[in-house]
C-alpha cells in the first residue's frame, strides 16, 4: 500500500521523475537478484509487494492519466539534450563551489554538464572499493552507481567538446516517458548508493581507521558545499522603478498592447502583474514550446543577444499583434536601438531603469 502511495506521489511531482525511479529502482533490483543467494526468496517477496503497489496505483491513477499521456507524448526530443556531460565534469564544477582553486574553476569552465561528484566523493568510493571488495553486496552497489553515471552522461559519449560513441542512453531515451528526460539528472540515484556506501563505510571503521575514514568523508562533504550568495536565499527583484512605481501610466495608455523587451525572457510577465495588467502585451514567456505549436521566428529574436529580425520583419509582426508602444530595458537598449529604429520607431522617453519607444 505504501508503494504505490509512494508512486502516486512520484507521479503527482513529475514524470520524468516517476519513469527513472521506476527504471533505476528495477536495475537495483535486478542486481540484488542476481547476487542474491538465500536471499533471494526474501527479494522476490519485495519484488512481488513493489508489483502490487503498482497495481494499485495504475488502478487508482495511471490509468485514467498514463494511456492519455502516452497517446499525445511529443514524438520528438523539445529539450536540448542531445549533447551530453562530458566525462571530466565528474571531477570538475560547472557552477561555484566554497572549496575552488582557480585551477578547479577554469576546469570546470573547460568541461560543461551538470553530474559532479568531485575528488572527495571519488576518494570515498575507491576506499570503500578497496576495503570492501571481497562482500558480493558491496560490489553490486558500486556497479549501481556506474551504470548510473554512465546513463547520466547522455546519449553520446563527449570527450573534450567531441562526440565519440553512441552511450547506453541512446537506447532508454526511447522508451515511453524517458523521451524528454534531461541525462544529467539520472546523477541523483548514483548520490543515492553514495549514500549508502558513505554509512556502510563509516560504520564498518575500527580503531583509528574510523578517524581516517571520517576525515575523508568530511573533506568530500567540504567540497560538495555549493557557493551560495545569502543574503538572499532568492533571485533579486529585478523589476525596473518604471513598473513600480507608477511612471507607466504617464506613458502609456490603459489597454494598449506594449512590447516590452527585458535582459531575461520571462520578466515581461512579471513587470506586466506589477502594472496591475495595465497594458497588454504580444507575447510571453511559457518554456519549452510543445510539439503542433509554430514557433514565432520574431518573437524568438526577441530575446537574449542574438540576430535581430530586420526592419520591415519586425514592423510587419508589430502591426499583426497591434503593438503601438515599446518597453525595453536600459541594460539591453543598445542591442535593440538599431532594430527599433529601422522599424520606424523613435525614443519618446528614457525613465525609470526602460525607455519607451513609439512609431514615428
Amino acid at each position: 500500500m505504501l508503494v504505490g502511495v509512494t508512486l502516486v506521489a512520484l507521479w503527482s511531482i513529475s514524470l520524468e521523475l516517476f519513469a527513472t525511479t521506476t527504471v533505476f529502482g528495477g536495475i537495483a533490483m535486478l542486481i540484488a537478484l542476481i547476487i542474491a543467494r538465500e536471499d533471494r526468496p526474501k527479494l522476490w517477496s519485495t519484488t512481488l509487494q513493489i508489483g502490487v503497489g503498482y497495481a494499485i496505483a495504475g488502478a487508482v491513477v495511471f490509468v485514467p492519466y498514463l494511456l492519455p499521456a502516452l497517446q499525445t507524448a511529443p514524438q520528438a526530443v523539445m529539450r536540448d539534450n542531445e549533447r551530453s556531460s562530458d566525462p571530466l565534469q565528474l571531477f570538475f564544477p560547472e557552477n561555484r563551489y566554497v572549496v575552488e582553486g582557480a585551477w578547479l574553476q577554469e576546469m570546470g569552465a573547460r568541461y560543461k554538464g551538470h553530474v559532479y561528484v568531485g575528488f572527495g566523493i571519488i576518494a570515498v568510493l575507491i576506499g570503500f572499493a578497496i576495503t570492501e571488495w571481497r562482500r558480493r553486496w558491496a560490489r553490486a552497489l558500486l556497479v549501481f552507481i556506474g551504470i548510473c553515471i554512465l546513463f547520466a552522461m547522455g546519449p553520446t559519449l563527449w570527450v573534450g567538446g567531441h562526440s565519440t560513441i553512441p552511450l547506453p542512453m541512446s537506447i532508454l531515451r526511447k522508451l515511453p516517458l524517458l523521451q524528454q528526460a534531461i541525462p544529467s539528472r539520472i546523477i541523483v540515484f548514483a548520490y543515492l548508493g553514495v549514500a549508502v556506501v558513505v554509512a556502510t563505510w563509516l560504520a564498518a571503521a575500527r580503531g583509528r581507521g574510523v578517524w581516517i575514514r571520517v576525515g575523508v568523508v568530511l573533506v568530500a562533504i567540504t567540497l560538495g558545499i555549493p557557493a551560495i550568495q545569502i543574503p538572499p536565499w532568492h533571485m533579486p527583484d529585478a523589476t525596473p522603478a518604471f513598473f513600480t512605481d507608477g511612471s507607466y501610466r504617464s506613458l502609456i495608455t490603459a489597454g494598449e498592447t506594449v512590447l516590452v523587451i527585458p535582459r531575461q525572457a520571462a520578466q515581461p510577465m512579471s513587470w506586466q502583474a506589477t502594472a496591475d495588467f495595465w497594458f497588454r502585451m504580444p507575447n510571453g514567456y511559457v518554456g519549452i514550446t510543445t510539439q503542433g505549436v509554430t514557433r514565432d521566428p520574431v518573437n524568438g529574436r526577441l530575446a537574449g543577444s542574438g540576430r535581430l529580425p530586420s526592419g520591415e520583419e519586425l514592423r510587419t509582426w508589430l502591426d499583426r499583434h497591434g503593438v503601438t508602444a515599446i518597453v525595453v530595458e536600459d541594460v539591453v537598449l543598445g542591442h535593440f536601438e538599431p532594430a527599433l529604429e529601422a522599424a520606424g520607431f523613435g525614443l519618446v522617453q528614457q525613465i525609470g531603469g526602460v525607455s519607451v519607444w513609439r512609431p514615428v
